[in-house]
């Protein structure tokens, strides 16, 4: 019960001091909360971009010379 005990002990301040020194981690550098997610790529233009409405699907190609 008290090997139990103790090794359980040692299990969690192991933990947190993983716990501790990732969150100094994180609070030293920007990678845990990057700009990414709040970037301009998730509202870019390329979703109403003019690919979508292209002159391609009313091109000259379908009535092209090739046929």
């Amino acid at each position: 019960m008290h090997s139990t005990a103790s090794s359980l002990q040692a299990t969690t301040g192991s933990s947190k001091l993983q716990e501790r020194s990732a969150r100094s981690l994180s609070s030293q550098t920007n990678f845990s909360e990057p700009n990414f997610s709040q970037a301009n790529f998730s509202q870019a233009n390329f979703s109403q971009a003019n690919f979508s409405q292209a002159n391609f699907s009313q091109a000259n190609f379908s009535q092209a010379n090739f046929s």
